[in-house]
């Protein structure tokens, strides 16, 4: 039997993208039907690592947004009746070589020149912050700005956030169909039998997205990419400040250093993320692979991702791994963000794309798409981000 309901906002996807968005509109009293296909926290967003850096954004927009972001956590910790556990306690880039090093400093240079507090600092300095760190290290990049956060208590907050401000959250509902008249969303249909009249809805549907905008005819490329991780047994505190490695970036300025590393490596991605959780647990990753929708954690996968650890912090080679996971990061062309409405259809609004930014961004994504929906723009322009330069 049909149900119809009447909303003025319709979003789909209840991720932190998704639910951020549904929060800040009911925040300001917009009425709003979050629907999710499956359950909390069962996509992206509940498996993944809750890094906030800035010192690796590309200096500019992304930049911005990231500090931005970080300011709405620190109002998100006080506001949301759930624990997010934000701590801003800073953030390590851990240098193998002087090669690297090299790179770094006119990477540090240029983040310098935008604004961003980071410094270059020595093997010495950088052990301050953890004592684990490999003797044959070039040093390390540490800014103050970074820090982390619990991002399935994240998801978790912004949902309850929205059920505080009175609008309603549907799981396991799929949308079939988003029907439109005269090139304006008029209503949502889904497959176990809701009809929502509403004229906005904003795709927050992560690696899925693209299927929501193929509805439509709009074209959202965003492809998943897997991303594994290992947890170790409870321990004591060690890493007191989260911890990435600094080949990613230098990657990016100088693809030279391709060359000299592990084909394995290389084609499943794999670079350094370290942190411990408020738990005592320490999460260890990660791998970027292109595998379709496959989520399933890999015994290469394991192998790399604890052999690149042992050349940064050989110390935690002691300690046991009693989990892993996979989860899928949805990234797209450009490696930027897909974010906000599109000309072909008037009412429809994208927010997806972020790949493993997601988490850090979710704030500042929910109040710029909250306010394009509400004010008709945005407090910080997001026309780089256009999905219309993919249409």
């Amino acid at each position: 039997m049909e149900k119809v309901l009447k909303s003025e906002v319709v979003v789909i996807g209840g991720g932190v993208i998704g639910s951020s968005i549904a929060y800040y509109l009911s925040k300001q009293g917009v009425s709003v039907i979050l629907l999710e296909k499956r359950g909390i926290c069962l996509g992206t967003s509940g498996a993944c690592d809750g890094l906030c850096f800035v010192q690796t954004k590309k200096p500019g927009i992304i930049s911005k947004l990231a500090l931005e972001s970080f300011k709405e956590f620190e109002k998100l910790s006080k506001s949301l009746p759930y624990p997010i556990y934000y701590q801003r306690k800073g953030g390590l880039v851990l240098i193998e070589n002087e090669f690297e090093r090299k790179i770094m400093e006119e990477f540090v240079s240029r983040q310098r020149e935008h604004g961003i507090d980071i410094r270059l600092i020595d093997l010495e300095e950088a052990k301050k912050y953890c004592p684990l760190i490999s003797d044959d290290l070039a040093g390390a990049t540490y800014s103050p700005l970074d820090g982390q956060v619990d991002p399935i208590h994240l998801n978790i907050a912004f949902l309850e956030g929205i059920r505080m401000y009175g609008n309603e959250i549907i799981f396991g509902s799929e949308v079939e169909k988003i029907v439109v008249e005269n090139k304006s969303v008029k209503e949502v249909k889904t497959k176990n039998g809701l009809r929502i009249k509403t004229d906005i809805v904003v795709n927050a549907a992560g690696v899925e997205s693209p299927l929501i905008g193929k509805m439509l005819g709009i074209n959202i490329p965003v492809i998943p990419k897997r991303g594994q991780l290992l947890v170790t047994e409870k321990l004591p505190p060690l890493i007191k400040v989260p911890i990435l490695n600094a080949k990613y970036i230098c990657v990016k300025l100088n693809p030279d250093i391709l060359k000299d590393m592990d084909e394995k490596m290389k084609r499943m991605g794999v670079g350094l993320v370290v942190e411990q959780t408020e738990a005592g647990t320490i999460l260890i990753g990660s791998t970027r692979e292109y595998v379709g929708f496959n989520k399933n954690v890999t015994f290469d996968g394991m192998k790399l991702i604890a052999k690149n650890l042992l050349r940064y912090l050989p110390k935690l080679g002691t300690f046991n791994i009693i989990r892993a996971f996979a989860g899928l990061r949805p990234s797209t062309p450009d490696g930027y963000p897909i974010l906000g409405p599109t000309k072909k259809i008037e009412g429809f609004i994208v927010a997806t794309g972020h790949e493993g930014d997601g988490i850090a961004l979710s704030p500042i994504t929910g109040k710029l798409i909250s306010e394009i929906i509400i004010r008709g723009k945005s407090s910080i322009p997001l026309d780089l981000f256009s999905p219309d330069r993919f249409n």
